[in-house]
């Protein structure tokens, strides 16, 4: 019986997936003699300490964004060092392009002109000839 990618995935998933009782959070007991920095980012670090401990005291959230910063990390390393080999790769290409459609219309002007010179001598041979 063959595992599909999605079973793989899944069960690699639960192997890691280890959230962690949060405990309450409190607030640091030197908080009164801190400066004001220092209990502006005490205050801050309760109030998100808080927060998480209300949306999900059992640290499922935590565990959640641990595992999406991974998945960030894992996939984001190789777009940003492929991604601009990629980008590189096509704009060299857009500037031969370039290149060799003005080589190809240079090349081009010279049979054209020649055209129109043999065209202009022949018109002169036959009006000389016509008026002698």
């Amino acid at each position: 019986m063959k595992i599909s990618r999605f079973t793989r995935f899944w069960r690699s998933f639960k192997l890691t997936w280890h959230p962690q009782k949060l405990q309450k959070p409190a607030v640091d007991p030197m908080f009164p003699k801190m400066d004001a920095i220092q209990r502006s980012a005490e205050s801050i670090r309760y109030s998100v300490l808080s927060w998480e401990f209300w949306v999900s005291p059992n640290g499922q959230v935590r565990e959640w964004v641990r595992h999406n910063t991974r998945l960030v990390i894992i996939l984001s390393i190789p777009a940003l060092l492929i991604i601009p080999m990629i980008g590189f790769a096509l704009s060299q290409i857009a500037r031969w392009t370039v290149a060799l459609a003005t080589i190809a219309g240079h090349m081009i002007i010279i049979p054209v002109l020649l055209l129109v010179a043999l065209v202009v001598i022949t018109i002169a041979i036959k009006l000389v000839k016509s008026i002698f």
